[in-house]
């Protein structure tokens, strides 16, 4: 049995890897289709997301040491959410790039809270089992997210499954905040 608060934190996880799914099954025809981008621009999206979860994130993961990993898990998921309305709204490049920057550093902070939450939650000689159902468990995120966009996508239209990824990254927030506090010493 898992412990209430692994049970949040899977739905979390659950959740932001819904948005993932969905995500990479309407980027490239959004991108490629209806924003005219060449593959080089597909790309570069995908490299500024990188560069900012490999260089903001740790910091943001710091951060939720110092000022709560509950807290940062929810303010990286706000980033998280305005990255796919930002990408339908078509802004101008440079602000594109600082809002995929920002998303990728979010996404490495909400990783970290979640993995730091789920520990500092889970009893210690439950901890390799309730990590590996958690994330077995949750990673049947990706699928559920891949084919609701999808069903998304075919009844409303591409630009509508794209930025209805930001309802399972708020929700996932919002998951993150429910995470029940750990009691005792």
């Amino acid at each position: 049995m898992l412990p209430a608060s692994a049970v949040v934190l899977l739905l979390a996880q659950f959740l932001l890897l819904a948005a993932y799914g969905g995500f990479i099954t309407t980027y490239a025809p959004l991108a490629q289709q209806v924003l005219q981008w060449s593959a080089v621009q597909v790309g570069m999206i995908f490299s500024v997301f990188g560069v900012g979860s490999v260089t903001a994130g740790p910091w943001l993961a710091h951060a939720a040491d110092r000022f709560g990993r509950r807290r940062i898990a929810t303010l990286a998921c706000l980033v998280l959410a305005t990255f796919p309305v930002i990408l339908v709204l078509q802004p101008p490049r440079p602000l594109l790039y600082v809002v995929t920057f920002a998303a990728g550093g979010g996404w490495t902070a909400f990783s970290a809270a979640w993995f730091a939450l789920l520990s500092a939650t889970t009893p210690t000689l439950r901890r390799g089992q309730t990590f590996g159902v958690v994330s077995a468990a949750s990673t049947f995120g990706t699928a559920a997210g891949a084919l609701a966009a999808s069903a998304i996508w075919h009844r409303a239209g591409l630009h509508s499954a794209v930025v209805a990824l930001s309802v399972p990254i708020l929700l996932a927030g919002a998951a993150v905040l429910a995470t029940p506090r750990k009691r005792g010493p």
